[in-house]
């Protein structure tokens, strides 16, 4: 799995990948011109 190298520090053995990503907004987002670029949309806040 890796090894540790320092008192708090650990180096992996192979490189951790991004291999997902997702956008969540709020209703002031949604609103704005990049809306369509979100995930996910969230209406109400406070529900």
């Amino acid at each position: 799995m890796g090894k540790k190298t320092g008192k708090q520090t650990f180096q992996f053995t192979n490189p951790p990948v991004i291999i997902a990503t997702g956008t969540v907004a709020g209703p002031f987002e949604g609103q704005g011109p990049l809306a369509e670029e979100f995930g996910l949309l969230l209406g109400d806040l406070h529900h």
